[in-house]
């Protein structure tokens, strides 16, 4: 005799809980590519460039993994108790349930630079690198300097172009950086700059960026390129970072600084270098 489905039910959760758990990686990462081919097609409708119609095998493969993802995430959270409304919570679910995977902290979503770079979180972190001189912007002499910094960040803003190609979000970083002139003679450079920051944040351990940011310098380098021994500090440039663990990336980036005294005194030719810097970012 077949045994009643309200026999077996008990023995179900114990049985598919450790599979749930297993897949809900995999199935989330799906989840999130079914959420938004379905709200492409939604869009490309309203165009009337196509029709959801077209693509009925891709449309109804989508829909499995959009309702296999909730349903491992639901149950894997839930643990056993609640194992007969997770149904009932999926019959509920919105189908732009992508929008749940990207809420800050969300321990759920599948990209590690999203998670580590969302909002209110900080970061602190150091680089190490160098500087090559270049004649430009009216500068006389190359400037050559190995070069470290330190930095504090906090992203202050939330996600922003979601599903864009310019999905990230703002960061302000607080950078104290120091170093020696090698060339053309000995000397060094200490400063301090406030540093305006966009992360990318696109699928994936990945998170490229642009930043720039403005402060003053303290340096011996004097004549014919510097007057005085403060001066002020402009950088703009892009950079990469990795996230190898939800908490910690390795960064590559290049910036373009300008050090001059803004024209106050003479002479004020400047210094004009290309930085190159790599570095380790915890976050918190």
């Amino acid at each position: 005799m077949t045994p009643a489905i309200d026999e077996l039910r008990p023995a179900l959760p114990a049985a598919l809980v450790d599979r749930c758990k297993a897949c809900r990686t995999a199935a989330l990462r799906k989840t999130k590519i079914a959420a938004r081919f379905h709200t492409q097609l939604a869009d490309w409708k309203d165009f009337g460039i196509l029709t959801p119609k077209l693509f009925p095998g891709m449309q109804r493969r989508y829909s499995f993994w959009l309702v296999l993802g909730a349903f491992c995430s639901i149950r894997a959270g839930r643990g056993d108790d609640g194992f007969d409304h997770a149904p009932l919570l999926i019959r509920h679910l919105p189908l732009h349930a992508e929008a749940t995977l990207h809420e800050n902290g969300n321990p759920d979503a599948s990209d590690a630079a999203e998670r580590a770079l969302a909002s209110g979180a900080q970061e602190a972190g150091i680089d190490f690198g160098g500087a090559k001189g270049m004649l430009i912007f009216g500068g006389g002499r190359e400037h050559d300097f190995l070069l470290t910094s330190v930095h504090y960040g906090w992203v202050f803003s939330e996600l922003m172009g979601e599903d864009r190609w310019y999905q990230g979000n703002w960061e302000l970083r607080a950078e104290i950086f120091g170093g020696k002139q090698i060339a053309p003679d000995n000397g060094y450079i200490l400063g301090a700059l406030p540093v305006l920051r966009y992360n990318f944040l696109p699928a994936g351990h990945w998170s490229p960026f642009v930043d720039l940011g403005s402060g003053l310098a303290l340096t011996d380098i004097g004549a014919p390129d510097l007057s005085r021994s403060v001066q002020l500090n402009f950088q703009l440039g892009t950079g990469v970072q990795y996230f190898f663990s939800e908490n910690a990336a390795l960064s590559v980036q290049y910036r373009l600084a300008h050090v001059s005294n803004g024209r106050t005194q003479s002479p004020d030719p400047g210094l004009n270098t290309n930085m190159f810097m790599v570095g380790m970012n915890w976050f918190f």
